[in-house]
């Protein structure tokens, strides 16, 4: 009988150990590559993987957190092509002063390029100024005085907490005021974002001087025509420097060569690098003549009625994309999950 009751309860625990490996297997995810996405380590599980998305795939939506003791706004747009348990590109794209978010969704499109190349855009939202305009905190009287470093620190743990971030993958972009800002953070922020580009910034002193935490990758773009911030400088202007200058700056704070190779030559383009820099980042420049004070796109043929001559959406992702791919450990897969920019 006791023999009976044994053989009986050793059935059992096997069928049920089969029954918890039948459940167990259901349960695996199957990794799926994305030229800009890196696998998630089940050992190192990021705060916000394998969560729920609170905006749908696809979509953008405005968000608020508070940093400071302040309500901060900002607009997020989350690739059609997300999946929790994959680890994403975060790129953070400032609007210009007396702009806002949207404006800059729409200025740039990059929301649409995120969709193509799966990744995530935050559109931080600047506070409204001494002039009554909103902007970000880069020195002059008239622009806001608040803890924008701390906000974007904050707003970038946050994403971190609610979406599937890869930390080592974290950009920052911006236009004119917001350019500006995006140089204060390459001097104070650089240990928490890999990599920055500029369009049109108005580059003036720094607070505290520049101090960046490690080599930076960093890729600016400026029109020689440009008024509102002009590529040679202006002095009445909070000091802003010529571009040129600006530049030999950040060279010489990464250690590179005093003179940059010219790797583009176009009628109205010239493309120049500081290379030989610690770290081995690069310093990388577009120059181009004639060029007004603005984003520039070339979304076809036809709709290119200010007569770019350069895409900028497409030349900040590619230098972002450039950088993911020296990540160290970085799984990329070319061609697999992503399309042309």
């Amino acid at each position: 009988m006791h023999r009976l009751i044994s053989r009986k309860i050793h059935v059992i625990l096997i069928t049920i150990a089969i029954l918890l490996l039948v459940i167990a297997s259901t349960f695996v995810i199957n990794p799926i590559q994305h030229s800009q996405a890196k696998i998630l380590n089940t050992t190192t599980p990021a705060s916000g993987c394998g969560t729920r998305p609170p905006i749908t795939p696809g979509n953008s939506a405005n968000e608020t957190i508070v940093s400071g003791g302040l309500k901060r706004k900002y607009r997020l747009h989350v690739p059609l092509d997300y999946h929790t348990f994959v680890k994403y590109t975060l790129v953070l794209n400032f609007h210009g002063h007396g702009s806002n978010a949207l404006t800059q969704e729409r200025l740039t499109g990059m929301s649409r390029l995120a969709d193509r190349n799966a990744f995530l855009v935050a559109y931080p939202q600047g506070t409204i100024g001494p002039d009554g305009r909103t902007g970000w905190n880069t020195g002059p009287w008239n622009y806001p005085h608040v803890d924008d470093i701390g906000f974007t620190n904050d707003l970038i743990t946050h994403v971190e907490a609610t979406f599937c971030i890869n930390p080592q993958a974290i950009y920052a972009t911006g236009f004119s005021n917001g350019g500006g800002f995006t140089n204060v953070l390459a001097c104070k922020l650089a240990s928490r974002i890999a990599a920055f580009a500029i369009v049109s910034g108005g580059m003036h002193p720094v607070s505290g001087g520049c101090q960046a935490a490690q080599p930076v990758p960093l890729l600016e773009i400026h029109g020689t025509a440009d008024r509102t911030v002009p590529y040679n400088g202006n002095p009445a202007n909070d000091s802003e420097p010529p571009l040129q200058q600006w530049l030999r700056g950040w060279a010489r704070r990464d250690g590179c060569a005093p003179t940059p190779s010219i790797f583009l030559r176009q009628q109205r383009v010239l493309g120049e690098r500081w290379s030989a820099c610690k770290g081995n980042v690069t310093i990388t420049h577009y120059r181009i003549t004639d060029g007004v004070h603005t984003w520039p796109r070339i979304t076809s043929a036809k709709h290119n009625v200010d007569g770019n001559v350069l895409d900028a959406t497409k030349v900040v992702w590619q230098f972002f994309k450039n950088e993911s791919a020296s990540l160290p450990g970085a799984q990329i897969e070319a061609g697999k999950g992503s399309k042309d920019v």
